[in-house]
């Protein structure tokens, strides 16, 4: 929705603790959560 709008200008991601993510659980969720900000499906 945000990249329909073409009103977001950035968007920050942060891992707050990388070295608790062994099996990079959240950096597969915020690769996610990006590409869906940018206008891909991710259902």
């Amino acid at each position: 929705m945000s990249a329909h709008s073409e009103k977001m200008l950035a968007l920050d991601v942060v891992e707050l603790n990388p070295l608790r993510d062994r099996k990079s659980c959240t950096t597969a969720l915020s690769l996610d959560l990006v590409l869906a900000a940018l206008g891909q499906s991710i259902l």
